[in-house]
């Protein structure tokens, strides 16, 4: 349980809002200013246009995904994965207090264990 503990640790820490709105402000001000340079590269034509918002399209993209990086514990189910850990470790306690092992050490129902401890 002390492994939940430190997850809810990191879980409630927040990530700093200034980081998140630096990188996104940055981005926007280097996107506003891309056009100028690929002007002069590509002598004023307009297929500046579409390479200038594919390129956006891509570093916004990364930049979203970042954003979703900062913070897994939304993208994870942590209920799920508690209450698998929380039955294994439920099944390996009643099995040692009998002397031998459980012999279903999946983490949850629908889950298969990992190969070769079925045989356990």
């Amino acid at each position: 349980f002390q492994a939940v503990g430190w997850m809810e640790r990191i879980y409630r820490g927040p990530v700093p809002l200034v980081y998140t709105r630096f990188t996104g402000r940055y981005l926007a001000l280097w996107m506003l200013l891309l056009p100028f340079p690929l002007y002069k590269e590509l002598d004023g034509s307009p297929i500046m246009v579409p390479i200038a918002c594919l390129i956006a399209v891509f570093f916004f993209g990364i930049d979203e995904l970042g954003t979703q990086i900062e913070e897994p514990f939304s993208l994870l189910p942590l209920e799920w994965i508690c209450q698998g850990i929380e039955s294994t470790a439920a099944e390996l306690q009643n099995g040692s207090q009998n002397g031998t092992l459980p012999c279903n050490l999946g983490i949850a129902d629908g889950v298969r264990p990992l190969k070769g401890l079925q045989d356990y």
